[in-house]
């Protein structure tokens, strides 16, 4: 379940199953509700029903996630798409939306300790209120890293290698340049 304090200002809703009863109970409207709500009592889809433009009731029995079919649907309407509430409690579901973000690699998981990324081309990534960044490769690529505790100078990085594990802020941000496609995650302790 996402933590309501997570949840940051965005242009676009989309509540996803029980996410749709988080962002009606904080009273935000949302562009689509999404999702079987098999564990939603009636009194709330219908308070679900009051904050969504939209809601797309699926079938309790199908081959898709909610959140993939939410993300089939809506994937084309941002250019960044944040997920809270897709990490931590079922492994088999944080583990598909894992899978999730190589398909849609726009695609970010956040909760309260972790943010997880998927980089394919430089980018300058700010330390908010994370004190460690972790990246792995999801492919053989070449990764340099400045400004950080722990540098990198074009060192190329396999699927394999698990050494960049908890490298640290030392600065507001660092620098992290890809050729390849890696997996950054951004955590602080809980």
């Amino acid at each position: 379940m996402a933590d309501p304090n997570e949840i940051q200002d965005h242009d676009i809703y989309i509540g996803v199953d029980r996410g749709a009863l988080i962002l009606s109970d904080l009273g935000i409207k949302m562009h689509s509700a999404v999702g079987d709500f098999d564990s939603i009592h009636d009194a709330d889809l219908e308070k679900i029903r009051a904050f969504s433009k939209t809601m797309v009731q699926l079938e309790v029995i199908k081959n898709e996630s909610d959140l993939e079919v939410a993300l089939i649907m809506y994937h084309n309407l941002a250019s960044s798409i944040v997920v809270y509430g897709g990490l931590g409690g079922r492994q088999d579901h944080q583990y598909v939306n894992f899978k999730l973000m190589l398909k849609y690699p726009h695609v970010e998981l956040v909760d309260a300790h972790n943010r997880c990324i998927i980089l394919t081309q430089p980018q300058q990534i700010k330390k908010a209120h994370y004190r460690y960044f972790s990246i792995f490769a999801l492919e053989p690529s070449r990764v340099s890293i400045e400004n950080a505790k722990y540098e990198l100078d074009d060192v190329l990085l396999t699927p394999a290698d698990l050494y960049t594990l908890s490298n640290e802020f030392v600065n507001a941000e660092v620098r992290i340049s890809v050729k390849g496609r890696v997996l950054v995650i951004l955590s602080v302790d809980a």
